[in-house]
């Protein structure tokens, strides 16, 4: 691991947008609960259907004018898709229409991150910046905090009953980290990038 990756410092007006993908599935996340005495909580039988939700997910980093941390969650879900460098492309441009200065992306070296047409995009626009972190480091990128978050906190023992819910509960339990701060924060301070000065 070479150290500047987990080192990167913001700068005035710049953000880090920390990127990464993860799947939903209809197979739930399970966690110890409570129950009362002598009874047993119970998770209805895992259906043997393996279609997945690729979710493509952003942080977004940024100091404000008196050095405090701004975040900002971006997502889009893709059901019944594999993640290509296209939708990669079109989530960059997408967040690039909302996000202001100079933007420096932090993933890993996954295939769909170093294709040549997302070596295009970069060229084109000239605040776009990239810093690739290694592949088997997800502690060092803030997005993984969110995955986290929502399948093991607001999805945990979730077992939809079709795909439908399932695309339903994902969209909502991510649309809920767009509306939390401390969620958002939490993610970059559980990961080991250090962006601050």
């Amino acid at each position: 691991m070479k150290k500047p990756n987990s080192s990167k410092k913001l700068n005035d007006g710049e953000t880090i947008l920390c990127i990464d993908e993860s799947p939903y599935r209809l197979v739930p996340v399970t966690r110890e609960r409570w129950a009362k005495k002598e009874t047993y909580p119970t998770i209805s039988p895992v259906r043997s259907d393996w279609r997945k939700i690729s979710a493509i997910g952003a942080v977004a980093l940024r100091l404000d004018e008196t050095d405090s941390l701004e975040t900002r969650a971006f997502f889009r879900l893709h059901p019944d898709t594999n993640i290509d460098s296209n939708l990669i492309r079109d989530f960059l441009h997408q967040v690039r229409l909302q996000v202001d200065g100079q933007i420096t992306v932090l993933w890993d070296r996954a295939s769909v991150h170093t294709a040549n047409r997302i070596e295009r995009f970069f060229e084109r626009y000239e605040r776009l910046e990239e810093i690739r972190i290694p592949t088997c480091c997800p502690e060092l990128n803030p997005c993984e905090g969110i995955w986290d978050w929502s399948k093991t906190n607001d999805m945990e023992n979730v077992t939809p009953r079709s795909f439908d819910e399932l695309v339903s509960r994902t969209r909502s339990s991510l649309t809920k980290v767009q509306h939390r701060d401390n969620v958002q924060r939490w993610s970059y301070h559980q990961s080991e990038i250090e962006l601050l000065s």
